[in-house]
């Protein structure tokens, strides 16, 4: 039986403009309804050279409506011919799927990427006791249990509290207006996308809305000078979110591709240069479905756990993004997070990262979470067990144990404790640890240890102190290609071993958009942290001595302070200034080469990056 689907397009250029095209479509079953739509929408920006976005008015939509089905104005009834029936070449055709793709929308199920501004100003609200959830410690969050959270401020300070607090607010406001509409509250502010397509039924209801947007960053400073332009596109519903995110930079000076373990690559990136002053870069691209109890996410993302202001220290988002399977789910007061990650090869052997964490919440006062990850490989006589670590139902230290404890395994807790305008915060990792001091002798500890706190003691002011602690052969293993890497990144804090770190940040808001803010670092780096990956790796006991001084070696330390202001002159487009003093002891572990000093100014103009 035939169906015939009748109803209208809305095109939206924002802010400026709804364009409703009513259409006529006839074909079998339900897929013609959105798949033979798209395909004249298509068409009518290939063959006929305007785009729909272009019609001025109601009276011209029409027109186009008609071009879409056929030039004659007659529904088109041959949907299962191809390309062909449109008299479009098949060379075309990746013309056509991007066309669909610029129009792909934000849903509930999206992430919200780890680097974004939101946990920044959700962690101020949460310590201002402006929020009573305690929010989870492991990220990326959706949009959804995002809204839920700000929607839990506006409910009890509709006027958004005193500054800055209502301009923190403001602004997830307008960024999760959808989300909030969703949750029956209507956002005094809305962000529309720079492109939207919405697809209406018979009745004039809304059934998918599908959206692109942009975001820009222009960076200069003492040492480079770099232009990056990116886009998103993204669609979905309750139950499902597509998201992809690309990004291309240029540089003005050369950057290298270098040879390692990984292959040809950029330092820091998992992709080639285009011409030595370029990188074009697939931040995320990820599929996310709701399933009954949990969300499956199929696809590339960048992920990290643990509480902190600096990079985590069990699983940051310091290195390239992750292509992972994880399953996720979210029960009240306890969250389950397990995943199955593709590695960087070594050479031509193919590794995988399996992790899993476990997180409780208690009295919407603290956080508790545990983590463990394996780093295994196929190709190696090391993993026994390869499907049962990818089992996301199977605890990875008793599947690790029962094979006989020969990948790489790491376990770690963390903590997070909220008091009246302070959170307390702590994470320890662990990579080798023995309990024995006969082996201890042999085979060193190595662990990674983070303590800090953040506290917002009068509204427009906040300072946060942190001390990040990596003993030596951490991260990296004695079997090279088992080594808790991403493309000889640490898959941990960028710190690397054999370092600490001592941070200390103060905000100031005096007025609205503008903060001012002031920091200092201290970072010492040993004898392990130097060189390649074999000077980073336990090697043989016997010609290995076990160290009791940390850091080892001749220490390199380097001091910076500066301040730094941020800007905001829209809500999207944001500007930051800064200027560091730098003092670099014994460079390079030289101690014969007297203290270097510099001074670095940079400036950073963001456009929803």
């Amino acid at each position: 039986m035939k169906k015939i689907f009748k109803g209208g397009i809305s095109v939206v250029r924002s802010p400026f403009s709804v364009v409703r095209l009513p259409f006529s479509v006839h074909g079998h079953g339900p897929r013609s309804r959105l798949t033979v739509m798209m395909r004249r929408i298509a068409l009518c920006i290939l063959t006929k050279g305007q785009s729909p976005f272009e019609s001025p008015n109601v009276g011209q939509g029409f027109s186009l409506a008609k071009r879409i089905c056929n030039p004659e104005g007659l529904p088109y009834n041959r949907g299962d011919e191809g390309l062909s029936a449109f008299g479009v070449s098949a060379s075309r055709f990746p013309l056509i799927l991007l066309v669909i793709a610029l129009s792909l929308h934000p849903a509930p199920l999206e992430n919200i990427p780890t680097e974004s501004w939101v946990y920044d100003y959700i962690d101020y609200l949460k310590t201002s006791c402006l929020i009573q959830t305690v929010p989870a410690t492991s990220k990326p969050w959706t949009r959804k249990e995002t809204a839920l959270i700000v929607k839990e401020a506006l409910d009890k300070y509709p006027l958004g509290g005193p500054r800055p607090a209502q301009d923190f607010l403001f602004q997830l406001a307008r960024e999760l207006s959808d989300e909030l509409k969703a949750l029956n509250y209507e956002s005094k502010s809305n962000r529309s996308p720079l492109l939207s397509l919405k697809i209406a039924d018979k009745f004039g209801e809304e059934r998918l809305a599908l959206e692109n947007d942009w975001f820009g960053k222009i960076q200069v400073d003492t040492s480079n000078k770099s232009l990056s332009i990116g886009t998103v596109l993204k669609t979905g519903h309750d139950r499902l979110a597509i998201y992809d995110r690309f990004e291309f930079t240029l540089y003005q000076e050369t950057i290298p591709d270098i040879s390692d373990s990984a292959g040809t690559h950029v330092p820091g990136f998992s992709v080639h240069s285009w011409m030595n002053i370029g990188t074009f870069v697939i931040k995320n691209a990820y599929l996310n479905y709701k399933i009954p109890w949990f969300t499956l996410q199929l696809g590339r993302d960048k992920l990290s756990f643990g509480p902190g202001k600096r990079k985590s220290m069990m699983l940051s988002d310091s290195a390239p993004a992750l292509d992972a399977i994880q399953l996720k789910g979210d029960f009240r007061n306890l969250k389950y997070l397990a995943f199955t990650a593709a590695l960087s090869n070594w050479g031509e052997k193919l590794r995988f990262l399996s992790g899993q964490r476990l997180e409780l919440s208690l009295f919407n006062r603290m956080r508790f979470g545990g983590s463990m990850f394996v780093v295994h490989s196929p190709c190696s006589s090391q993993t026994k067990s390869f499907f049962g670590l990818i089992n996301p139902l199977i605890p990875l230290y008793f599947e690790e144990a029962n094979s006989g404890h020969d990948d790489n395994f790491l376990v770690g807790w963390d903590i997070v404790g909220y008091f009246p305008k302070t959170q307390v915060y702590g994470q320890l990792f662990l990579d080798n640890w023995e309990p024995l001091p006969s082996r201890r002798q042999k085979f060193p500890n190595s662990y990674c240890l983070k303590l800090g706190f953040y506290a917002v003691p009068i509204p427009w002011f906040d300072l946060c102190a942190e001390y990040n602690k990596i003993t030596y052969y951490t991260y990296y293993h004695r079997i090279y290609h088992i080594a808790y890497t991403h493309y000889e990144v640490p898959l941990g804090n960028p710190l690397g071993p054999d370092a600490d770190d001592t941070y200390c940040r103060l905000n100031f808001y005096p007025v609205r958009f503008l903060y001012p803010s002031f920091q200092i670092n201290l970072k010492r780096r040993g004898e392990r942290n130097r060189g390649d990956f074999k000077n980073k790796a336990y090697s043989n006991p016997d010609s290995t001595p076990v160290s009791k001084v940390f850091p080892t070696g001749i220490v390199e330390s380097t001091l910076s302070f500066g301040p730094e202001l941020t800007l905001y002159f829209l809500p999207d487009l944001k500007i930051i200034a800064s200027g560091q003093y730098y003092k670099i002891n014994n460079p390079n572990g030289i101690d014969t080469i007297p203290p270097r000093q510099a001074l670095q100014a940079s400036l950073t103009i963001q456009y929803r990056y």
